[in-house]
């Protein structure tokens, strides 16, 4: 391995220099001309942070303003719960109708009529036999 090495690094210093074309580094020389005239962006670096400055500064105006005329307010409200409160209470009533309920003469027989008002009245039984409930209608019909 060291023998490797070693003719490696001979034929390294033993190597011939490339050939040297004129042309080749006038064109290497223009390239770095151009490449020195360009100037650096120190416009863009300059503005950047006046940029910025202003930006904030103008935020901070804008916020500042802002969060004052809800202070303002609440100082305005505060003022006008200084003063006297006046109550008042409204007492409201409704209407009350008075409700008269007239009953209709029934299309029933007055036989039926009148059977079907002492069921209602709880005089009359269902044992009561047809002949007993014709009585009692006949009765009723005679006092009117």
């Amino acid at each position: 391995m060291d023998k490797w090495l070693k003719q490696f690094r001979d034929n390294l210093a033993r190597r011939p220099e490339p050939a040297f074309e004129a042309q080749d580094w006038q064109d290497m020389q223009r390239r770095l001309d151009r490449q020195d005239d360009k100037k650096p962006p120190v416009a863009a670096w300059i503005l950047l942070p006046w940029l910025l400055l202003l930006l904030s500064s103008g935020l901070n105006v804008f916020f500042y303003t802002t969060r004052q005329a809800p202070r303002e307010n609440a100082k305005q409200a505060d003022a006008r719960t200084d003063s006297i409160v006046r109550t008042r209470i409204v007492y409201r009533t409704d209407t009350v109708y008075k409700t008269r309920i007239i009953k209709e003469k029934s299309a029933l027989p007055a036989s039926l009529n009148v059977a079907r008002n002492e069921l209602y009245a709880g005089h009359l039984s269902f044992t009561k036999s047809a002949v007993e409930i014709n009585d009692t209608a006949s009765r009723s019909i005679e006092n009117v």
